[in-house]
């Protein structure tokens, strides 16, 4: 009876944890489809400002504004990873995170650069933030690497963002630091006030409160279990904490450890959506993007960075135009399938759920159908989540897209 009581329970507790797990799922898909566009469009008019024209008055006045659209830009990107953190959080802990699923190979510079970016838009004015290969061997050509790229983005913007928070002067450095049996090992090293041994003692051992709320939320203990769950670590190397006799002579240096390896060469591999498409080998001069999502607003997002893509890009023709196509659902999408399936110069971008629209059809049902029909064009997956893109792109996805 007591086996009987406890089995129950046990089922009980599991249901609860399922359900648990599918209102947060609904709850990041409905974030993402508020603060998705809004990313989008800010860092679209970020863009108009720094190309800003030659009205003088018009160009002042925004430039005026450029700190605060960086600002809420990154402030919109912190929102994103910390929403994808929580997401990913059930899995980790449950020990069914798929580390394999989220592995690329990249150009590590590029990525590297892009982090420190992100965290200066946050950070302090009189901080310099930059990003450096201390390996010896490594000139400064490109340096591509192969690793679980959301556990890597996941502990830089964490490490990035202690490191701004508490540094107002001198430098933040972004640094990859030691390939060693099998790892990649990388250093946040900042000139910041550094800490007492109180509390380096028991960084990860307990939360350690901060009066910034402004990070990404999951605090070091959560970075070394994470950095863990997947074979690696995280640590503090050193700390000095200011003193009245060397008031700017403190800085901390924190480490993280991933499995990876630099590789000799690679396509490039982009989070950046315009980039993903660009990156094959061949771009046709006139092309049709249908794009398949149930917001009208992140379909409006993703047609205007598309634009711009086109806009920069140098074609065979550079006056040929690309088309637009928005469908709302799968099923609106499905009667003309025909048609595009035997077309090279179709680029057909897939969401998951489009069930706000009254789509029943899902981004993986519209995939199976599109290679049923031996479709000849790309397919890219925007779902936005790991687990899908990995789904997405196991069915005949060519390519994803994720800001995570």
């Amino acid at each position: 009876t007591v086996v009987a009581q406890d089995i129950t329970e046990l089922v009980q507790k599991t249901d609860d944890l399922e359900i648990q797990k599918k209102v947060l799922s609904q709850f990041t898909h409905e974030m993402r489809n508020k603060y998705t566009p809004a990313t989008h469009m800010l860092e679209h008019v970020q863009t108009l400002v720094e190309q800003c024209p030659r009205n003088k008055s018009l160009r002042h006045e925004l430039e005026g504004s450029l700190h605060d659209i960086r600002l809420s830009v990154g402030l919109l990107h912190e929102a994103d990873q910390l929403v994808a953190t929580r997401l990913q959080l059930h899995k980790i802990y449950s020990g069914s995170y798929v580390s394999s699923a989220n592995v690329e190979t990249v150009e590590l510079r590029d990525c590297m650069t892009q982090r420190v970016e992100s965290a200066a838009a946050l950070g302090h004015r009189d901080v310099a933030f930059r990003a450096r290969v201390w390996l010896p061997g490594y000139d400064d050509s490109e340096l591509h690497a192969r690793m679980d790229m959301y556990m890597w983005t996941h502990l830089a913007n964490n490490l990035l963002s202690n490191a701004r928070k508490h540094t107002w002067h001198g430098e933040v450095i972004f640094a990859l630091a030691e390939e060693r049996d099998g790892l990649l090992v990388f250093a946040v090293r900042d000139t910041g006030k550094g800490m007492p041994e109180t509390i380096a003692s028991r960084l990860f051992k307990e939360e350690v409160a901060s009066g910034d709320v402004r990070g990404v939320g999951l605090g070091l203990v959560s970075c070394k279990k994470f950095a863990e769950s997947i074979g690696g670590d995280c640590w503090l190397q050193y700390t000095r904490p200011t003193t009245a006799e060397l008031p700017k002579g403190g800085g901390s240096e924190f480490r993280f450890s991933l499995p990876g390896k630099i590789v000799a060469s690679h396509k490039l591999v982009s989070p950046d959506l315009a980039d993903t498409i660009t990156a094959h080998k061949y771009v046709p001069s006139e092309l049709t993007v249908v794009v398949v999502e149930d917001s009208r607003l992140i379909r409006k997002s993703i047609v205007t960075k598309l634009q711009t893509a086109r806009r920069n890009m140098r074609l065979e023709d550079d006056n040929a135009e690309w088309s637009f196509v928005e469908h709302a659902t799968v099923e609106s999408f499905l009667p003309h399938l025909d048609t595009f399936a035997p077309r090279s110069d179709v680029l057909v971008t897939v969401d998951q759920n489009c069930d706000s629209q009254g789509g029943l059809a899902t981004g993986s049902d519209l995939i199976i159908a599109m290679v049923r029909a031996n479709f000849k064009g790309a397919i890219v997956s925007v779902s936005g989540d790991d687990g899908v893109a990995h789904e997405h792109k196991e069915l005949g996805a060519h390519a994803c897209w994720s800001e995570s």
